[in-house]
């Protein structure tokens, strides 16, 4: 079932990319949530990791899209 936003969880599929930085480095980004392969402790939807910007390619990673559709 959807959540409050109408958004299904897809926790456990693969890590969202966001745009949000790491405070102490820069050049890392934010990675939120588990992957397929993942401990655990990083399958929550709060869960938070910081990845160095070059792992863009890395297959367990991907990005949430979101539209609305009350138009």
């Amino acid at each position: 079932m959807p959540n409050e936003l109408g958004i299904f969880d897809m926790s456990g599929n693969v890590a969202e990319w966001t745009f949000d930085t790491d405070i102490e480095n820069n050049f890392n980004r934010i990675v939120k949530g588990g992957t397929w392969n993942s401990n655990t402790s990083l399958l929550k939807p709060n869960a938070r990791s910081s990845v160095a910007a070059q792992s863009h390619g890395d297959e367990r990673m991907g990005l949430r899209v979101a539209i609305s559709t009350n138009r």
